[in-house]
């Protein structure tokens, strides 16, 4: 019983260490599809699920925002998650095979959003470059 705070602090310190590392991650992820697209072609596959990638960290980075408007992180990723393979299938068929410039790739990244996000989570300010 007396370890019993000592385990809870561990597992807090565990669980926003795994956190900080996965919200890094995801930033990693997504800035190396950035540059891969200025300097190359990138396929469509690769396009979508970089826009999965920056939904999550725009999730993540408005939560304080999402609070005030009545949702959650948890609602916001639970969306992404529900509705990722639906709406890549409905926005990315639509798209080139294979992507060559931002300006393109940001236009069917907002599609991508809209399609995702329900329109209170999704008015979100969103930048994807």
């Amino acid at each position: 019983m007396k370890f019993l705070p000592g385990f809870i602090l561990i597992l807090v310190a565990i669980t926003f260490g795994y956190n900080e590392y996965s919200a890094s991650a995801k930033y990693e992820q997504y800035n190396s599809f950035l540059n891969q697209l200025s300097t190359s072609k990138v396929t469509s596959f690769e396009a979508a699920n970089a826009a999965k990638i920056k939904l999550q960290i725009n999730c993540e980075t408005t939560k304080l925002q999402l609070e005030k408007n009545g949702s959650s992180l948890d609602e916001c990723q639970t969306y992404i998650s529900s509705f990722h393979d639906e709406c890549k299938d409905k926005v990315f068929r639509l798209a080139p095979l294979e992507f060559s410039g931002t300006e393109e790739f940001e236009k069917y990244a907002k599609r991508y959003q809209r399609c995702v996000l329900p329109l209170d989570i999704a008015s979100m300010e969103t930048n994807f470059l």
